[in-house]
């Protein structure tokens, strides 16, 4: 089994982070990344963050990792989940397909 991950990051170490979050998604599915995209940079006017990196990581695992688990390992990396959705956060990670 493989799936596709979106990483993205809006505050702190925006590049390092989305290695982290890239390696303990394979870490925590017993799996292998396969292939990264670039990382992609844009600056947004709107938001407090300005800046907004984001890549692509295609993993080789034995499972998709659960909502649970995501949100550990965002939490683990430093998010902090607020009710008010559009503030700067250390990593999001969105399982995009699986096959």
């Amino acid at each position: 089994m493989a799936y596709l991950a979106l990483l993205g990051s809006a505050d702190g170490a925006r590049v390092d982070l989305l290695a982290a979050a890239a390696m303990r998604l394979a870490d925590v599915s017993n799996g292998t990344i396969l292939e990264s995209s670039e990382v992609y940079a844009e600056r947004k006017n709107e938001g407090p963050a300005g800046i907004y990196a984001n890549a692509v990581v295609l993993i080789d695992a034995g499972a998709v990792p659960d909502k649970e688990t995501i949100r550990g390992i965002e939490a683990e990396l430093g998010r902090i989940r607020d009710p008010e959705r559009n503030i700067p956060h250390t990593v999001d990670i969105d399982v995009l397909l699986w096959m």
